[in-house]
């Protein structure tokens, strides 16, 4: 078991639906190399059975945005806090079916700031755009916290506490977002990644973009939705590091 903390363990979810199953076993390569439990989530209406020799749970509706979604993602915290605490995990590490970690070893400041949560992390674009400007959801940060996800069982519990208060933005009722304000409504600090890249591999641009960064550094990748893409990725990290 990856263990970087002498006594604590991390649990390893993943969060998809029956749809993108087929992303998950993909990408699975660059999550199981952690040696950490893993469990895959998928949802009540398209639900997620039998990859491999993990446990598969199904909670809420399946959605890309909007309330259904935010619910979804609720719900499903909700579990994933029920099996660490009843595993007493003391961290987990939550991925989408398209995000992969490229290093088997968890870096060790994730486990060092322990009150903090991380994440994968764009700029809103939409401070740039007239019709909202620079105010646009301020006090918030102008970011989108994009998976995967790093934090403690404690954080997670703070979390999944505010979560029934939060109110989708109607402009911006993606997760990513949900995440911002669960975040600052748990009073929780947030910080990006070392080394990660959220990005498009769909294009051939979009995936060399991605292989740069990964050249330079980048670990915690978001996007990789066919094997190939994670294959090259992990190919170019394995290189690196001669692994």
């Amino acid at each position: 078991m990856n263990q970087h903390v002498p006594g604590q363990k991390t649990l390893i979810t993943i969060h998809g639906y029956a749809g993108d199953a087929h992303q998950i076993v993909g990408n699975l390569p660059s999550i199981e190399h952690h040696q950490c439990p893993i469990v895959i989530f998928g949802t009540e209406d398209a639900p997620i059975y039998g990859i491999g020799p993990h446990i598969c749970l199904n909670g809420g509706k399946k959605a890309y945005i909007g309330q259904d979604s935010l619910d979804r993602q609720l719900i499903q915290m909700r579990m994933a806090l029920k099996v660490a605490r009843d595993g007493k995990f003391d961290f987990l590490l939550m991925h989408d079916s398209d995000s992969i970690t490229l290093c088997p070893e968890l870096p060790d400041i994730l486990y060092r700031h322990p009150k903090e949560v991380f994440s994968n992390e764009v700029n809103d674009f939409r401070q740039a755009m007239p019709e909202f400007g620079p105010e646009f959801h301020k006090p918030l940060p102008p970011i989108a916290m994009q998976p995967p996800y790093f934090m403690s069982t404690d954080n997670l519990e703070r979390l999944v506490a505010v979560g029934p208060t939060i109110q989708m933005c109607p402009v911006c009722p993606f997760i990513d977002w949900y995440m911002v304000q669960l975040v600052w409504a748990a009073g929780v600090n947030h910080s990006r990644f070392p080394n990660c890249v959220s990005h498009e591999t769909t294009t051939p641009r979009g995936e060399d973009l991605v292989a740069q960064h990964v050249q330079q550094g980048a670990t915690f990748i978001h996007y990789s939705k066919r094997p190939e893409v994670r294959a090259r990725m992990q190919g170019i990290y394995d290189s690196l590091h001669r692994v």
